[in-house]
């Protein structure tokens, strides 16, 4: 396992930090060759930027500074926990394939990007993000989407594994909480979501479009001027969810693209469950 290691003190070059059983965690950049003194007396010299291609080996696990640089030297099967604190990243922030984002607590992990209107993650399949608040991105941008710059492949072959968000919030004005563009991925093109409240005042909640597929649960939207909408052929499966206040709850706009064609050859019978094509 991969632990993202935030600590509430700046770590100074020259200087030495003191990590103690009672130290609180928050969010400060550190500067290379500073000494950590873990409470049992190790010292440790960091031997690179963490926020980069530094790291530190404490309880067992490599720590790093952002969750940008974790996810960046993650491989698969990795999962990146994300301790109490507020992070503001260089976003997008790319997950590679199976890789699990997991922080804190949804209440106690927040999560914004230095660029408010650039998405804040970019997911693919096998991806999980669980127990995190996403903020103040904006219009155009989202909290979770598929890359723009590249496909989300099928990865490793096989049927399709969705990305996973779970037990998250995205809380902001205009942005959009979770977007599927189909023109983005593979095969099913789907994303599923377990416990994802929308607080978007303005904005909009889940926006699935060109094909694109979603299963949604337990997805609660408050003050969002869409809560879901599908367009260009977008799919959203909806199940024990709520939109609480707002303006639209369920919008649907465009045609998918044309999927089959074909001569009906032979005259069907009322009822009859096979229809011959030429």
């Amino acid at each position: 396992m991969l632990l993202l290691l935030v600590l509430s003190n700046p770590i100074v070059k020259g200087q030495t930090t003191n990590i103690t059983s009672n130290t609180t965690w928050g969010s400060y950049v550190n500067s290379s060759g500073a000494t950590i003194n873990i409470d049992n007396g190790v010292e440790l010299t960091l031997t690179g930027n963490l926020m980069n291609s530094g790291t530190i080996n404490l309880f067992g696990c490599n720590a790093k500074l952002t969750i940008a640089s974790a996810v960046g030297v993650a491989q698969s099967g990795t999962t990146v926990k994300v301790l109490s604190g507020s992070y503001e990243e260089n976003n997008p922030i790319e997950v590679p394939a199976f890789v699990a984002v997991v922080g804190d607590d949804q209440r106690s992990v927040n999560v914004s990007g230095s660029q408010k209107t650039s998405n804040l993650f970019h997911v693919r399949k096998g991806v999980k993000l669980a127990n995190m608040t996403f903020k103040e991105h904006l219009h155009p941008a989202a909290a979770v989407s598929f890359p723009t710059t590249e496909i989300a492949e099928n990865v490793g072959g096989g049927k399709w594994k969705g990305p996973y968000i779970q037990n998250c919030t995205s809380d902001t004005t205009t942005g959009t909480g979770l977007y599927i563009d189909g023109d983005q991925a593979r095969l099913l093109k789907a994303m599923n979501v377990d416990s994802f409240t929308q607080y978007n005042q303005g904005g909009v909640g889940v926006a699935v479009t060109n094909g694109g597929f979603a299963q949604l649960v337990s997805l609660f939207t408050i003050c969002c001027d869409e809560a879901v909408t599908c367009d260009k052929g977008g799919q959203a499966d909806i199940a024990n969810s709520n939109c609480s206040f707002g303006t639209f709850g369920l919008v649907s706009r465009g045609v998918g693209s044309l999927q089959f064609t074909g001569l009906v050859t032979s005259t069907a019978a009322v009822s009859q469950d096979e229809v011959v094509l030429n």
